[in-house]
C-alpha cells in the first residue's frame, strides 16, 4: 500500500501489478515503485457488507481490497480467502 498526503490511500503494488510489469519492461531494476503501483485502487470502508466487497473485487478482477475510513486513511486490508474463508458466504447473495 502507498500513503500520500495525510496517510491517506493513494496506490497499490500487487503481485500481478509486478508481473505485468516484468512481462512488459526490460527490467525492474532500475523502475521506481509509481512505475509500478495501481494509482487510486478501488477500495471499501470497513462496513461494507462482505457481499459487496466480494462483487467489487469480481467486477475489476482483483484478490485484495484496501479498507479505508472515510478521509481515505487505511484501516485494514481485506483478502478474498478472508471472505469465502468464513464458510458462512452464500454465492446466491442471501
Amino acid at each position: 500500500l502507498i500513503l500520500g498526503a495525510n496517510e491517506a490511500l493513494s496506490g497499490i503494488i500487487t503481485d500481478g501489478d509486478i508481473r505485468r510489469f516484468i512481462a512488459s519492461h526490460i527490467t525492474i531494476a532500475s523502475s521506481k515503485v509509481e512505475d509500478v503501483m495501481t494509482v487510486n485502487p478501488q477500495a471499501t470502508s470497513p462496513d461494507t457488507p462482505a457481499y459487496d466487497a466480494l462483487n467489487i473485487m469480481e467486477t475489476y478482477q482483483i484478490t485484495v481490497l484496501p479498507v479505508t475510513d472515510f478521509k481515505g486513511r487505511i484501516c485494514g486490508i481485506l483478502h478474498l480467502h478472508d471472505i469465502l474463508g468464513k464458510g458462512e458466504f452464500k454465492f446466491n447473495g442471501k
